[in-house]
């Protein structure tokens, strides 16, 4: 889901969004005791929509090379090589 969205495929991460849903939905209703176990968990989490800082990250990322060096850095995402 994470690759198609970051790939602008929106019809694909929704389509997957709605799949895990579906299952979600279906596991929870044969598991109707890992309901409260779930709401305790997003609780644990917090509202992100109430406190921004629950989801973003500051990241600090510092590097030096010489002569024939090479520096890569990432800071967020995902990398594919090759």
């Amino acid at each position: 889901m994470v690759a198609a969205e970051e790939a602008g495929d929106n019809s694909v991460a929704d389509e997957l969004m709605a799949e895990w849903r579906s299952r979600l939905q279906r596991a929870l209703r044969n598991n109707p005791e890992a309901v409260e176990t779930l709401r305790d968990v997003l609780s644990q989490l917090g509202d992100p929509t109430q406190d921004p800082s629950a989801v973003t990250q500051r990241i600090s990322l510092k590097a030096s090379a010489s002569g024939h060096a090479r520096v890569y850095q990432q800071g967020q995402g995902t990398q594919r090589n090759g």
